[in-house]
């Protein structure tokens, strides 16, 4: 048996444990682990921090589906002080940040919530449907959420040490320019995904929209878009690997036009964010702040 998670937090929890860090506060807690038999197998089941409701879900109820600024840079400090742990202490890689994965969670001492929950079950109990002898289906009851820490979660996706890797790791729309001209990776992919999601919590997710939809033109698709709100590449970067690089530009550097450029820009963001982004979404994954950089920038300390 073997369950992808297992293994990361056997690494980070002793980190967890002792470091001091602040940012070991805003990882998602490893309780404990065991095994379920059913009639499909042998599961591995973690037992973990319970968390009240991730971004995206959070997101989706607000007016616009739009978070203030002032909250998206309290969020990202969150995330930031997160991934400066998990770089520097952990040596590890999220590999798939976005807000769905970031969670609001009860303080350790909170457990009033979760007493209310389970009243409100023996009161109230779940809509269920049973769709064999054997099992069924709960639905989900909603937390109301409250006051706490943001945590970081689900490290299936996550590598310990830096690397570099070679696989096209995360989802379509967040994934950096130099995964998908198959250059190997490390912690800048981290970084780049904390500049789209900032983009996506302030609403601004129309600037990248590419999707699997787009079948096998999505990595041109979405590199088009990059260059729309950036600018050209770097001859550096086709160099990294201009093979692959040759499917979507000529020897000049030139966009071979496989699907348009699209009219995007950044008018209308706030100029402190915009010097944010510019830190965190560039071509040259060297280029991209650190996440400890990041923390004492301007926008987010404004």
């Amino acid at each position: 048996m073997f369950h992808r998670e297992l293994p990361f937090y056997e690494h980070l929890t002793p980190y967890i444990s002792n470091s001091s860090h602040i940012g070991r506060k805003n990882i998602r807690k490893f309780h404990e682990s065991f095994t379920v038999t059913g009639p499909d197998g042998t599961h591995i089941v973690l037992v973990l921090e319970p968390g009240h409701i991730g971004l995206y879900d959070f997101q989706r109820g607000m007016p616009n589906q739009r978070l203030p600024e002032e909250m998206v840079k309290a969020i990202l400090v969150e995330v930031l002080q997160a991934l400066d742990f998990l770089h520097t202490e952990c040596e590890a890689i999220h590999a798939d940040l976005h807000p769905g994965n970031l969670l609001a969670c009860a303080d350790e001492d909170e457990n009033d919530i979760f007493q209310v929950m389970d009243d409100h079950e023996k009161e109230s109990p779940s809509t269920r449907k049973q769709v064999s002898e054997i099992r069924t289906i709960y639905a989900s009851r909603a937390l109301i959420p409250k006051e706490g820490p943001l945590k970081l979660s689900d490290f299936g996706e996550s590598r310990i040490g830096p690397g570099p890797y070679e696989y096209k790791a995360l989802p379509m729309v967040y994934r950096a320019p130099e995964i998908m001209i198959e250059v190997p990776w490390s912690y800048p992919v981290d970084i780049w995904c904390v500049g789209m999601t900032a983009i996506d919590l302030l609403g601004f997710d129309g600037m990248f929209n590419a999707n699997e939809n787009a079948g096998d033109l999505y990595e041109a698709t979405h590199l088009a878009e990059i260059i729309s709100v950036l600018y050209p590449p770097p001859a550096e970067f086709l160099a990294l690997n201009p093979d692959i690089a040759a499917s979507f530009w000529d020897e000049t550097g030139k966009w071979k036009g496989i699907v348009p450029i699209p009219e995007k820009s950044q008018m209308g963001l706030p100029l402190g964010f915009v010097k944010f982004l510019r830190r965190t979404l560039t071509w040259m994954p060297g280029e991209r702040a650190t996440a400890k950089e990041l923390l004492e920038d301007p926008w987010l300390k404004g």
